[in-house]
């Protein structure tokens, strides 16, 4: 062995110190380790923008839908006749029968406020989703406008127009207002979706006017759906449920998908205190849909009636009748179709009018397309064995009977008015006991069009003192059409003349 510098040979053969050895290995580890350090740096980098681009996209997609929705979503103001929910329920499904007075106060329990007569305002939403030959057609709840007819309507722009309710179906809790104006065009028109492709987690927007608080929108997801709600006696099947906070005055406006379509009228919410939870319910737009035209052309949505409750068969109750599909009759109404072509209680009827039956929510829609009058067959089982009844199809309760018509007077006003009670002057700030308060007046009527507004208290007409409803229609039927009439009215307390010529 012979030492050189730096090096050791043996045997001939030449050896690098193992302290060298050593630095090399581990330069080459922390090279490596360097390495590996800059590409984790550069994934984790790449991993932040990627997310970043998600946020900044759904961003974008909200903020896109808002504004695309905004000129197709308008506030709703009715005068109605008083039809407050008692609130007993933990199920708060008619969010504006909680109106306000028309001081904008809610009533309470022993305070002057006669809820039997007096009229109260309610606000709510609606959805402008058609148009035909210049009048544009609001989806909206029947809640809202039931026993109303001339609604206020506010666009977008603050557009006051005068709406005119021409469709209503208590049973699904909608209704349909018609409104005209040159300011309108296919760009306030919301295209309609397809519930039926909602799912449980699908992002949702809630787009209304809560408390008064116009175009707001809330997100959320789709939290469940196929809900059913009860209240009254009347189910409402179907529901979409939501988180997007729905509150007091959404009730009307739409539940939007992210492709910006409807997929639902906001109607409901589950509440113990009527405030907003996490659960908000929404009608959906398939099953307007369904029944649109009928609205829009009868007015109503006639429907067929078998007089029967039924429930779904669970695993335990189909293993006990001894059937797979069909549905349980729970009861039968006395007198009703059913009852008259021989079905029972505890009967399982498996198909209606040739149609299998698989739950109740096929049987419910099967029935509801039958025309009254029609007589079908309804196979059932009973005790195991099947029998195939002829029933003839009833008229679904709920039903309204006409189109709704103005509060037109017998003489042809286009006004309505009541005589002023000391509670309703006192609710309406009024120092006056005297007078009439007006109710309802019709759109482009020589009185609407002359500034009156519902809320006011006429206290003379043509300088003759008022008193009572009596008072006005009599003195209003000594007028001939193109005569002029001149009213004194009270706004919040204030005088002013308003005047015009009969129509």
């Amino acid at each position: 062995m012979r030492i050189k510098r730096n090096r050791v040979e043996i045997d001939g053969r030449l050896y690098i110190p193992a302290a060298i050895l050593i630095l090399i290995a581990l330069f080459g580890l922390v090279g490596r380790s360097a390495r590996n350090a800059v590409r984790a740096q550069a994934t984790s980098d790449f991993v932040v923008q990627d997310q970043r681009s998600v946020i900044a996209g759904l961003e974008a997609g909200f903020i896109s839908i808002a504004k695309h929705a905004e000129p197709g979503v308008v506030s709703i103001t009715a005068v109605q006749q008083n039809t407050t929910n008692s609130g007993n329920s933990s199920i708060k499904s008619f969010l504006d029968r909680f109106a306000a007075k028309p001081d904008g106060k809610n009533s309470e329990p022993g305070d002057g406020w006669d809820d039997s007569d007096a009229p109260v305002t309610a606000s709510g939403s609606g959805t402008i989703i058609r148009r035909d030959q210049g009048v544009y057609y609001v989806l909206t709840n029947f809640h809202l406008v039931e026993k109303t007819y001339v609604v206020t309507v506010r666009l977008a722009d603050r557009t006051i127009l005068k709406g005119r309710v021409i469709g209503t179906d208590p049973v699904t809790d909608l209704a349909v207002v018609a409104i005209s104006s040159p300011k309108l065009t296919e760009r306030n028109i919301i295209p309609l979706g397809d519930s039926n492709a909602a799912k449980v987690g699908s992002w949702v927007l809630a787009v209304g006017n809560p408390y008064g608080f116009e175009h707001t929108v809330t997100v959320g997801v789709v939290s469940a759906i196929h809900r059913d709600l009860e209240e009254e006696g009347t189910t409402y099947s179907d529901l979409i449920q939501t988180d997007a906070a729905i509150n007091k005055g959404n009730s009307g406006g739409p539940l939007m998908d992210m492709h910006g379509n409807v997929i639902g009228i906001n109607s409901a919410i589950a509440s113990p205190t009527g405030g907003f939870i996490g659960l908000g319910f929404a009608i959906p737009i398939n099953i307007a849909k369904e029944i649109l035209d009928d609205l829009i052309s009868r007015g109503r949505v006639v429907r067929g009636w078998l007089g029967v409750t039924i429930q779904e068969l669970t695993p335990v109750l189909q293993k006990y009748y001894g059937v797979g599909d069909g549905v349980l009759v729970a009861s039968v109404s006395e007198k009703g179709p059913a009852a008259s072509a021989g079905i029972l209680s505890e009967d399982v009827i498996v198909k209606i009018a040739g149609t299998p039956i698989g739950d109740t929510g096929a049987s419910g829609r099967k029935i509801a397309s039958l025309s009254p009058g029609d007589v079908v067959p309804v196979t059932v089982v009973r005790g195991g064995v099947q029998h195939t009844l002829t029933v003839k199809v009833g008229l679904a309760p709920l039903t309204p009977t006409s189109r709704p018509t103005p509060p037109e007077s017998e003489h042809g006003s286009m006004l309505r008015v009541q005589t002023l009670t000391s509670e309703l002057a006192k609710q309406a700030g009024i120092r006056t006991r005297r007078g009439v308060l007006v109710t309802d007046i019709w759109p482009d009527s020589a009185a609407q069009e002359a500034g009156l507004e519902e809320g006011d208290v006429v206290v003379s007409f043509n300088h003759q003192p008022l008193s009572t409803q009596e008072q006005f229609d009599s003195m209003l039927g000594m007028t001939a059409r193109g005569d002029v009439v001149v009213l004194r009215v009270l706004r919040s307390d204030s005088p002013r003349m308003i005047g015009f010529r009969r129509d």
